[in-house]
């Protein structure tokens, strides 16, 4: 069996990093054994794309499974290729994920009947899930023997779901409604799914959940979406012309109501040497153009709400005291710049361009504030001499500080967000 995966991008030179992680995920976990009865790929398209083109460049691939990845920017033109496919593949079934639909399905089913299931949120375990199944389906259509169920990847061990498959074989062994009946039965994880397994679009619209889907916690287990086999670029970038996206962490710490990330609860990050691995492979290869996807941009929680703290803190003492709130604001939001810094990395800009004292160097724990000053005046363009200062000195403090280092220092110590924690 044959699953498509269908990206649409808003420009021709996007690369759409949904569909391209599914499929490396599912590709690489996927045995050589299951490969000979199912396999994944994906094409992309753009919103700018004739509809008839659109539907021909699915149709020339004969899949039996076509599943579109669904943005808000996209979702106009998806559905009015899924509603027009069943025309030219009458016996493939459609299926959609992405932000735009994981969190409506039941409705998705009423509106639109020619979609037969839904994945709800990360998609690479439940399309993995689902690819072994098809597998299995395949197989037994070929060999005719006893199926097994089909597990998850033992390298990914927090999923434990089984998908056993089960067949009415009646010597009429139509691929579509095997395969919503194979769905409808025992869905697997994150996928919802109409119960009824007849292909004919009545709109019927009760629909059967395999569940909340474990996500990945180490998110080095997704390869490297970029390299293929033999090393070398992946053939659909150019690393002249592509917008290449990139994604090093997933989740975010914040509850922002009105973004469908705050429904996760935590962060995870891919590892740092996992990163700079494939960012050097982006230098090596000419890439052009890379931009992280990052909800957060790697920033740590409490380190972020603490800069707020500060920020805010100092601004408040810099009103009380008649100072000038907007420079005690900046150099709040900038005094712990450098706090992400290793210590090797610390040390390093320390001897080649600063001047810090013997006893400063005993206590790796405050090396930031002198760091942080110096990137506030080189990467941030900070020139003023007296937010730089108090940057400098929020840590340890010296004799005869001015008012303005003061407020800063003592916002350090007592800002409401993580101080009385």
């Amino acid at each position: 069996m044959k699953i498509l995966l269908v990206g649409t991008g808003s420009r021709y030179n996007h690369v759409n990093l949904a569909v391209l992680s599914l499929c490396t995920f599912v590709n690489h976990y996927l045995t050589a054994e299951e490969k000979k009865f199912c396999s994944v790929s994906f094409k992309e398209f753009t919103i700018a794309t004739p509809l008839l083109d659109f539907i021909q460049g699915i149709a020339e691939e004969k899949p039996d499974v076509v599943i579109f990845s669904v943005y808000i920017w996209n979702k106009t033109i998806v559905f009015q290729v899924m509603e027009q496919l069943p025309l030219v593949l009458p016996e493939t079934v459609l299926g959609a994920g992405g932000p735009e639909v994981s969190y409506q399905a039941e409705m998705l089913f009423v509106t639109y009947p020619y979609l037969d299931f839904v994945i709800s949120g990360e998609g690479e375990r439940p399309l993995l899930a689902f690819a072994r199944g098809l597998a299995g389906l395949e197989s037994h259509f070929v060999t005719t023997s006893t199926i097994n169920p089909i597990k998850a990847p033992t390298v990914v061990p927090e999923t434990t779901q089984t998908c056993t498959l089960s067949y009415e074989d009646n010597g009429k062994h139509n691929i579509a409604e095997q395969v919503l009946r194979f769905l409808s039965q025992t869905p697997p994880i994150s996928f919802w799914t109409r119960k009824s397994y007849v292909k004919d679009n009545s709109g019927f619209s009760a629909y059967s959940y395999g569940g909340d889907g474990a996500v990945i916690e180490v998110l080095d287990q997704i390869p490297f979406v970029y390299r293929d086999e033999q090393g070398q670029l992946i053939k659909e970038v150019d690393p002249e012309h592509s917008i290449i996206y990139y994604e090093s962490s997933r989740g975010c710490p914040f509850r922002c109501s009105y973004c469908l990330s705050s429904l996760e609860k935590k962060v995870r990050f891919l590892s740092l040497e996992r990163v700079f691995t494939d960012l050097q492979f982006f230098l090596d290869t000419g890439c052009r153009l890379v931009k992280f996807v990052d909800r957060t941009f790697n920033l740590n929680e409490e380190r972020y709400m603490h800069t707020l703290g500060t920020a805010q803190c100092a601004k408040e003492l810099a009103k009380k005291y008649s100072l000038n709130e907007e420079k005690a604001y900046l150099a709040g939001l900038l005094h712990d710049c450098a706090k992400c810094f290793s210590n090797d990395k610390l040390l390093d800009i320390i001897h080649k361009h600063l001047d810090v004292e013997e006893c400063e160097m005993l206590n790796y724990k405050t090396l930031h504030a002198p760091v942080s000053a110096y990137i506030a005046e080189k990467e941030f363009n900070v020139t003023d001499k007296e937010i730089l200062s108090a940057i400098r000195w929020h840590t340890l403090g010296k004799i005869d500080m001015t008012d303005f280092e003061k407020i800063v220092f003592l916002a350090d110590k007592i800002e409401p967000n993580t101080r009385d924690k």
